[in-house]
């Protein structure tokens, strides 16, 4: 069975145009209508039920724009950790999350190199450290970029 998810902050207050359109209770629903409406139940007049879908509209549109910036917060601490971005939702450039350990067979694909070149490159006699869980082998990413400046010849140039 899933896990319940935990409960939504409150909700920021609502700018006051949208709390007069929605009445001066804003959206818990137990105030009377604004007064520019007419009456509900009166000829004209907005239905209570029509009252209520505008209400859980209004905070349906609320929590979007939340979960909007909390979003778009998230992408922008992504990038910058992770540094390249890949195409995400609507074009905007998402960080791929790096797993923190890689196979022999990634790393060596990553290195372009064989694997056979790859474990002679690796620990104990390679300058390329290894993770070893159990009997499976293991790489950092972190670490064959750092060893692949180790094993850098000449000198770097840089604009």
């Amino acid at each position: 069975m899933p896990e319940s998810l935990p409960p939504l902050p409150p909700l920021p207050p609502l700018p006051s145009s949208l709390a007069s359109m929605l009445g001066a209770d804003g959206l818990d629903g137990d105030g009377p209508p604004p007064a520019s409406a007419p009456n509900p139940g009166q000829p004209g007049g907005p239905t209570p039920r029509e009252i209520d879908a505008a209400r859980a509209l209004a905070q349906a549109l609320v929590e979007c724009l939340i979960a909007a910036e909390e979003g778009r917060a998230l992408r922008s601490v992504e990038l910058g950790v992770h540094g390249q971005a890949v195409p995400g939702l609507g074009g905007i450039g998402v960080a791929a999350p790096q797993p923190l350990l890689i196979s022999a067979a990634q790393a060596a694909q990553r290195l372009g190199v064989t694997p056979r070149t790859l474990r002679r490159l690796s620990a104990p006699s390679g300058p390329i450290p290894i993770v070893r869980l159990g009997r499976l082998v293991r790489y950092a990413p972190s670490d064959l970029e750092r060893a692949v400046r180790a094993l850098r010849i000449g000198r770097e140039t840089r604009p």
